[in-house]
């Protein structure tokens, strides 16, 4: 009779498997969202938000990319809440997918990050931008907890390095102005996702180790 794995095993290979779900819908988030420069290039990438790609050209892709966000940081804070110094951050994943779930479901209505004239917000239109602006407060949240709770110094130095960086590009753009809004909200999006990898490639450290 072959010997059954034992619990500690099956948690660690599934803890594995949801490192590859994170891995994967991450990755396909950032792909769709770079695929959709090509697939809509009469939007604007310069004013015209991401969420915006749901309205164009076979807009359920871009439905299909938050999800797929959503899914990563779900099964990111499903590993990380095992681990009693990092519930914290854990939390604030779990939030930031909800959120990414809820700017999945309902359309935006802005267009160039306004309201086309005529229009008025609709419940479904709050809840997209609810759920965005959600996601957005509980990454930025999640990756300044990390400097205190996960990985090394080398993982405390990129992350450190990347919210400067962030900051700084944050700033310069906002003071541009909402011409280069697009560009704005890009940068913070792929901020996000390289911060997600770094801590995937942590965690996936800490899993090889254990």
């Amino acid at each position: 009779m072959k010997p059954q794995p034992s619990h500690s095993t099956r948690d660690a290979a599934v803890e594995r498997l949801a490192v590859l779900v994170a891995v994967c819908g991450v990755v396909v988030f950032a792909v769709i969202v770079a695929g959709e420069l090509a697939i809509n290039p009469s939007l604007d990438p310069a004013r015209h938000e991401i969420s915006e790609y749901v309205h164009a050209q076979l807009g359920p892709l871009m439905t299909v990319g938050f999800v797929c966000w959503a899914a990563s940081l779900g099964a990111m804070s499903w590993v990380l809440f095992a681990r009693a110094d990092a519930r914290l951050v854990a939390t604030c994943l779990g939030v930031a997918s909800i959120g990414m779930l809820v700017t999945a479901t309902f359309a935006t209505q802005t267009s160039a990050g306004k309201l086309p004239p005529g229009v008025t917000l609709t419940t479904a239109g709050r809840l997209h931008d609810i759920g965005s602006g959600l996601a957005t407060v509980a990454l930025l949240l999640a990756a300044l907890l990390s400097l205190r709770c996960l990985g090394g110094r080398r993982f405390r130095r990129q992350v450190a390095a990347l919210l400067v960086v962030l900051t700084s590009s944050d700033i310069v753009l906002l003071v541009i102005g909402p011409e280069v809004a697009g560009v704005r909200q890009r940068v913070v999006v792929a901020g996000a996702c390289v911060w997600q990898l770094l801590l995937l490639g942590a965690v996936r450290a800490s899993l090889h180790r254990s």
